[in-house]
């Protein structure tokens, strides 16, 4: 049906808000089904992710399913005080899982998962972690996030050089030695709103589209588009527009608070209601010939959605976004504290967010990120939202992306996501 106001809208091909011509110069379509197997693009951004083919990457999404299955059934017995992560090692898919003594990589072993031996627990590095952020604070450094990488087992900081003065960092190696890892990026991480042209605007901001969520303790169906928190903060009271008409205005966001969170509600009005879809919408040029339009849109349904337990270290995780469409990278880091700079200089921490071996550009904030189905079918399961980039945007190989966990911003937001349209609860 034409005019379908499908979540995660997020390609080049998408129809602009001062026009309802597709860039390329066709109209948009409602997203439909392609015959069995993932879409082509999705596929070519996973194989490109790991620099294989796409049958390669078929296997592999289906050995991260496995491998993912397996950790739920290892996770619980897992300690803070012998153990120091798990994740999916990059060349097999196998899962691996830090211990700090022989005996109890022996039981992982027995367990059909690949042990690792290391000299720092999950306890050790989380201490090292805090003792890294007070010793910043005491010397007032603002512009440095921090994580935990569990494949090297140590505390990661992520700076520019210009903005970690030279005797903090001396001090830094002098107290915690080959704990800690300082890595220099090229840029500031950067929120990713920008200020004309896009497929979800308001007077003043573009983004895109994300969620489909409803208030989850409200008696009455209320519909909202979920999307990055930082898309709104400077405009609360503006309407939000699709291609195809008005979606609705600010119903509530957190951004720039103690709890260092990035999404907002957008309340949906009953006629743009109508018109939502729970699907992502991957947009792609259709062959000459093929047809009058110059779009072939494929919709993936949503599954579920996933608490962050299930995208461990390594998982392939893939992001649609408005500016640079569907990429697929791998989780660099979970529980990564970032602070984002929001244009003038001003850093805003984003804390307990997921990091992603990814490129991402102006204009993708509020977009979905998703775990695509190992056995071909067009599913996704739902995790998160995209918020921020850093690394080098110009290069692939080079950028990063941070995401708002969806499992959080849905606790916080008393929504819950919408996968059955016809499920008022």
């Amino acid at each position: 049906m034409a005019g379908l106001l499908a979540l995660a809208i997020t390609t080049a091909g998408c129809a602009a808000t001062t026009s309802q011509e597709s860039p390329g110069g066709g109209s948009s379509t409602a997203p439909t089904p392609t015959a069995g197997g993932l879409p082509e693009q999705i596929l070519a951004a996973v194989a490109k992710s790991i620099d294989g083919t796409e049958e390669q990457a078929r296997e592999r999404l289906a050995r991260q399913a496995e491998m993912t299955e397996l950790h739920t059934t290892i996770a619980p017995s897992l300690k803070d005080d012998w153990s120091a992560g798990t994740w999916l090692d990059r060349d097999t898919g196998n899962l691996v899982v830090a211990v700090t003594n022989e005996r109890r990589a022996a039981e992982i072993r027995a367990r059909n998962a690949e042990p690792r031996l290391v000299t720092r627990s999950a306890q050790d590095l989380r201490n090292v972690r805090t003792q890294v952020e007070r010793l910043l604070k005491q010397h007032a450094v603002t512009w440095v996030g921090t994580s935990i990488d569990v494949t090297k087992n140590v505390v990661v900081l992520t700076t520019q050089k210009a903005d970690l003065p030279t005797p903090v960092a001396t001090a830094l190696h002098r107290t915690f030695g080959d704990a800690i890892d300082i890595r220099y990026q090229d840029a500031r991480d950067t929120v990713l709103s920008i200020a004309s042209g896009d497929q979800m605007a308001s007077d003043n901001m573009l983004c895109s589209v994300g969620w489909w969520v409803r208030d989850a303790r409200s008696p009455v169906v209320r519909n909202y588009v979920m999307t990055a928190g930082h898309c709104v903060a400077d405009s609360p009271v503006v309407p939000w527009r699709h291609a195809e008409g008005e979606i609705g205005r600010l119903g509530r966001f957190s951004f720039d608070t103690p709890i260092g969170s990035d999404w907002a509600l957008i309340s949906v009005d009953d006629d743009a209601a109508r018109r939502l879809s729970p699907a992502v919408s991957v947009r792609q040029a259709k062959p000459a010939g093929e047809g009058d339009d110059r779009e072939l849109v494929t919709s993936l349904s949503i599954a579920a959605t996933a608490p962050k337990t299930a995208f461990l270290t390594g998982t392939i995780v893939c992001k649609n976004g408005r500016t640079t469409q569907v990429t697929c990278g791998r989780v660099i880091a979970n529980d990564s504290d970032v602070n984002a700079d929001t244009g003038g200089g001003r850093a805003v921490r984003l804390r307990g967010f997921t990091r992603v071996s990814l490129l991402v550009q102006p204009g993708d904030s509020g977009g979905p990120v998703f775990i695509l189905d190992p056995r071909g079918r067009n599913q996704v399961t739902a995790i998160g939202v995209v918020s921020s980039g850093g690394g080098d945007q110009s290069n692939p190989l080079a950028a990063t992306m941070a995401f708002q966990p969806l499992d959080r911003a849905l606790a916080e937001s008393g929504t819950r996501l919408v996968i059955d349209p016809n499920v008022s609860r």
